[in-house]
């Protein structure tokens, strides 16, 4: 999986900027202006009938793209946690207790599971983990293939782990993606459900013994599955 020129530019602001605003959220400082926060910095200060009140309380933010902050917010002790967690547009991963933006695009950057919401970093790992969630990609020459038998269900109930234009995790090698209506399911390019079916043939061929079926993109009317393999030297591969 590939990573846009946008996206790496804007992880590689975050690499630099990180020390800046670890210091800022440490001393209280504006991360735009040289001058301390003030209760006129709470994200919430602008709207109207609400009024801020009690100490303000630094939040560094992030996203699904790297592990630096992205950004920081201020929020004061009246709004934190009251028009959201901690507020609008953001919200708490349930695994790494990180603050993180909700989206960029309407994509949205986290997933629900029991009951909690995860950053798609956690649920990420935690479902590559699961080895549930592999195909194994062996065939029984006296019984079934098993890329053979997938179908569009399966394809379907692929779990929403990587967003748009972000980078493959924990040593993952794309393979390739097709794409489909979101509204309709029908196969927009990657030749559909036999698409699939070839890209897992096409990890077998390349010698690996499992492979995932991800949701790695979502967009307003379409999208993508992509196949995954975890690296030959990674542990629970065998070739």
């Amino acid at each position: 999986m590939w990573v846009s020129p946008r996206a790496a530019e804007t992880n590689a602001r975050a690499v630099v900027n990180r020390s800046h605003l670890e210091n800022c959220a440490a001393h209280g400082l504006h991360p735009e202006e040289n001058r301390l926060a003030t209760l006129k910095d709470c994200e919430c200060a602008d709207w109207g009938g609400h009024p801020c009140g009690g100490k303000l309380i630094p939040v560094l933010w992030y996203d699904p793209f790297s592990e630096d902050p992205k950004g920081l917010i201020y929020l004061c002790e009246d709004h934190h946690g009251e028009f959201g967690n901690p507020t609008e547009g953001f919200f708490t991963c349930g695994e790494c207790g990180k603050v993180h933006i909700e989206n960029y695009t309407w994509e949205l950057y986290y997933v629900e599971k029991d009951g909690e919401l995860l950053c798609m970093r956690c649920a990420a790992k935690q479902e590559i983990e699961d080895e549930d969630n592999w195909i194994d990609l062996a065939y029984d020459y006296k019984h079934y293939d098993p890329i053979k038998g997938i179908n569009f269900e399966q394809i379907r109930r692929a779990k929403h782990l990587f967003p748009v234009e972000c980078q493959d995790y924990f040593g993952l090698e794309f393979i390739g993606n097709t794409e489909f209506s979101s509204m309709s399911g029908e196969s927009i390019s990657g030749g559909g459900v036999q698409g699939v079916r070839d890209l897992l043939y096409k990890a077998r061929n390349a010698g690996y013994t499992k492979a995932m079926i991800i949701l790695d993109g979502a967009y307003q009317f379409a999208v993508s599955i992509g196949v995954y393999v975890r690296g030959k030297d990674s542990p629970g591969e065998e070739v």
